[in-house]
């Protein structure tokens, strides 16, 4: 608790010397000698204690004294931010009252007195923390207190979930409240992510907190998989993707292949895989075992389209196929001349959603119509496609032509198709009176040339 004294001493500190600039006091004690006097004196003794407090963070550890110094800078400064408070208080209470009334002699004697009063008030408060500010600015030079000039931070020590609880007061409401919030039915349903910010100023036990609901038995209960990562000073995306994904395998992880996926045995939700044209060898993506990871909702793959184009990239998509129980796809910027065979697979069956984007060289379209669940198609900037063909249906290859086309679907788009130039009905569609039964909106919108 040492440590968290300190950290909240110097955002005190920072607090009071934002307060000392605000403009409003600034106007309020103008004229007043005394008290701007007393001002400038105690900004400049909390200057000078302010410069050693990081080495007496170092020396409270061995020196018990040196602690005793902080509590009691602590208490002075507290009181200091009160008086502080108290002068912007009655600032803005004068800015109030001179705006809402007329300025009559007789109502500026009646502010003018109020505020003579409350500067009698005020001044000796002033005086009090000042003198102990001082006092505890000359011990410091007896206590060999040091401005550490030229020095980095100390490094922040990693968090840990580990927490006696039995040594923590207060904080049993906030702990039920987060915890009702991460186990609520909003928290929880669809594709909603949660995410808690818990956050104020240094020392306030924000960490704490976290521990605490992190190692609640309904938090332990509930989640399958609880993850402890501690983010450093130093942010970088990459690094921390890296980490966590090592914490959770508890194996290294080299952060440059897409077999780190096969990892992560557990993954569900929504999945987003970009730059595909840089995975080398391209079976690598096997290794990825998207095809075992039955609890993933939404995937979408996306390749750079500005790159050369490779027919290394059917490889790819053909090892990337997921679990039949995705819900959605998207591919965006492949660059082969036809999609895998799993693409509109009638095995898909729980499927809603599709979307393929810029997918430029392809030029047939998967059997679609065979999937029946699908709710949303769209496709966009397919230049390579001329003809969407019978095969677009899909009935035959499901082994039974009683199926309707696209008896779910209620959205179907086409954009930017610069080579379309035919659009075939398949056979089971005209005896059955016609494919889109249930189509609620089509768009097909032109690109002229």
């Amino acid at each position: 608790m040492a440590e968290v004294g300190v950290a909240l001493l110097s955002t005190v500190v920072k607090v009071v010397f934002d307060k000392l600039a605000s403009p409003d006091v600034a106007d309020l004690i103008r004229g007043k000698k005394l008290t701007q006097g007393l001002l400038r004196k105690l900004k400049i003794a909390v200057l000078s204690v302010n410069a050693v407090l990081e080495d007496a963070e170092e020396k409270q550890l061995t020196k018990p004294f040196v602690k005793d110094w902080i509590d009691e800078l602590k208490d002075a400064l507290y009181d200091a931010d009160d008086i502080m408070d108290a002068i912007a208080t009655e600032a803005m209470r004068s800015k109030l009252v001179a705006e809402f009334h007329t300025a009559t002699g007789k109502v500026r004697s009646s502010i003018s007195t109020f505020l003579e009063r409350f500067v009698n008030e005020i001044e000796p408060k002033i005086k009090d923390v000042l003198s102990r500010v001082d006092d505890l600015a000359k011990q410091k030079d007896l206590m060999g207190l040091q401005e550490i000039a030229g020095r980095s931070k100390s490094k922040r020590l990693p968090t840990t979930p580990s927490i006696e609880e039995s040594g923590t007061f207060g904080r049993n409401d906030d702990k039920k409240v987060i915890i009702d919030l991460l186990l609520s039915e909003d928290a929880l349903s669809g594709d909603k992510k949660s995410v808690i910010a818990i956050v104020g100023m240094g020392g306030l036990g924000k960490t704490t907190l976290a521990q605490l609901v992190y190692r609640d038995r309904r938090v332990k209960e509930h989640f399958n998989l609880q993850v402890w990562f501690c983010i450093s000073e130093e942010f970088v995306v990459s690094k921390v993707q890296k980490s966590i994904i090592e914490t959770v395998t508890s194996s290294p992880c080299s952060g440059s292949s897409i077999r780190e996926l096969g990892k992560l045995k557990n993954l569900q939700g929504t999945l987003s895989i970009s730059k595909l044209q840089n995975v080398v060898p391209p079976k690598d993506a096997l290794n990825a075992g998207l095809k075992d990871k039955k609890h993933l909702e939404k995937l979408a793959l996306e390749w750079d389209a500005t790159t050369p184009r490779s027919e290394s990239e059917r490889i790819v998509l053909e090892s990337l196929r997921p679990h039949t129980s995705l819900k959605s796809l998207t591919i965006k910027g492949y660059g082969g001349g036809i999609f895998p065979d799993w693409v509109g697979h009638h095995s898909f069956s729980c499927i809603t959603s599709i979307h393929l984007v810029e997918c430029r060289n392809v030029c047939s379209l998967p059997p679609f119509g065979q999937l029946c669940s699908l709710k949303e198609l769209s496709i966009v900037g397919l230049n390579g496609v001329v003809t969407v063909g019978r095969e677009f249906c899909g009935n035959s290859s499901t082994g039974s032509s009683s199926i309707q086309p696209f008896g779910g679907l209620k959205v179907l788009r086409f954009e930017k198709m610069l080579g379309w130039e035919e659009w075939l009905s398949s056979s089971s569609a005209e005896n059955e009176g016609g494919g889109f039964p249930d189509l609620k909106e089509l768009c097909i919108q032109i690109a002229l040339s």
